[in-house]
């Protein structure tokens, strides 16, 4: 083992391949969380429940992942990534294992908050990854690939859940996304190490909670990150359901169109990371300041689109959510990483992550309440764009470390 180790780490390009791997594990992991929108449809008719308890069910989901995260960040800097990275895929395979088996409502929320301890730590861990592995000038691209996984996840379960769930029932696409998880801590196992450690000592060592916790700059980067987590939790959870009510388009359209949310924030978070390392030198504000202004754009068009909008302005829409609303986190992600510095990159992201928990969870519940009282989302997309403003605001207080 220690010479296939070896081997593996002496080839340049192996930090192209754990970058793989490491998406990989995103994208499962992304799956279980995303589904319960594309999903939203048929719980309602099996669950008898309404929208603000839809949303509640992602809650559950996050109500574990902000604690979570915390303990996987720290670990992944102190004992590496992989077996944070493991431990991850492990814990969501069973999570899905105990949601296919709910019998109620209820008791699918209790096996939602299982899911949330393997979605938490594995994002922190992932992130350290990239921190380590890869150069400044290679970071913002290597980043937006990792980041990939969140999109592809919820392109897997916009486009493939609902097609399962017609067939053979809603649990059954949980337990697909429980494969994958546990396919994807195999391959940690198999093929995933982590970099080698220099010793360092001083200012540059490992940072304590409480130190970044009392970085100006990281809590600004919270607030923004509350900001799009608001929007993006409410848009996961809600926007096939959205497309559905709003312009009479079926369930499975609509999970297309979410598809297609999916596919422009792949797209958008790989380009954002190519324009962020080569156009501004690795300079990540600016980008940043690109996409808020154009999430908060997205949200209000979503507010204002009358309910005879034609198909293929729908369309255009959701590739507007998928290139700001969902294609920000690799930027964002990078700007915390790099200011933390290398040996405290995954407690900063947990850290950040935590103080995000209140978007985290009160955007699906508000925002499907919302939808409840007033009878539209006309009011819940306008909460949303003003929430976005605010992170707009917040990004000119913003300081990043200048590139090397």
């Amino acid at each position: 083992m220690f010479s296939y180790r070896s081997t593996l780490l002496a080839n340049e390009r192996y930090r192209w391949y754990a970058l793989g791997l490491t998406t990989w594990g995103q994208a499962a992991t992304n799956i279980l969380g995303s589904a319960f929108g594309p999903l939203a449809p048929f719980l309602q008719d099996d669950l008898h429940i309404s929208r603000a308890s839809v949303g509640l069910i992602s809650t559950a989901v996050f109500l574990t992942a902000a604690p979570s995260a915390l303990f996987g960040g720290r670990a992944a800097d102190r004992v590496g990534e992989r077996r944070v990275l493991i431990l991850s895929g492990v814990l969501g395979a069973l999570a899905a294992l105990a949601v296919t088996s709910s019998v109620g409502f209820w008791t699918l929320v209790l096996s939602c908050l299982g899911l949330g301890l393997g979605n938490g730590i594995q994002n922190p861990a992932g992130s350290a990854a990239i921190m380590r592995w890869f150069p400044q000038h290679q970071r913002g691209f290597a980043m937006g690939i990792r980041q990939t996984g969140v999109p592809i996840g919820g392109m897997l379960a916009a486009g493939v859940a609902p097609i399962l769930a017609l067939h053979y029932g809603w649990r059954s696409a949980y337990l697909a996304g429980g494969i994958l998880s546990l396919i994807g801590a195999i391959l940690i196992v198999v093929a995933y190490f982590d970099p080698p450690r220099k010793p360092i000592a001083g200012a540059a060592a490992m940072r304590s909670l409480k130190d970044l916790a009392r970085d100006k700059r990281l809590l600004r980067l919270a607030v923004i990150f509350n900001c799009q987590v608001f929007t993006q939790m409410a848009a996961t959870t809600y926007f096939v359901l959205f497309l559905h009510e709003t312009f009479a388009v079926s369930v499975v359209t609509a999970g297309a169109l979410f598809v297609v949310v999916n596919v422009a924030a792949m797209v958008a978070r790989i380009g954002w990371g190519l324009v962020s390392d080569r156009r501004f030198q690795g300079k990540r504000r600016p980008v940043l300041v690109m996409i808020l202004a154009l999430s908060v754009c997205s949200t209000l068009c979503a507010a204002l689109l009358p309910s005879s909008t034609p198909l293929w302005i729908v369309g255009a829409l959701s590739i507007l959510f998928g290139i700001s609303a969902f294609a920000w986190t690799g930027i964002l992600g990078t700007l915390v990483i790099e200011i933390a510095g290398p040996e405290s990159a995954g407690s900063a992201i947990s850290l950040v992550q935590v103080l995000s928990a209140p978007a985290t969870l009160l955007a699906p519940p508000l925002f499907g309440l919302l939808a409840d009282v007033s009878g539209t989302y006309h009011a819940s997309w306008l909460v949303l764009t003003l929430i976005g403003t605010v992170g707009l605001i917040t990004v000119r207080w913003v300081q990043e470390v200048e590139p090397a």
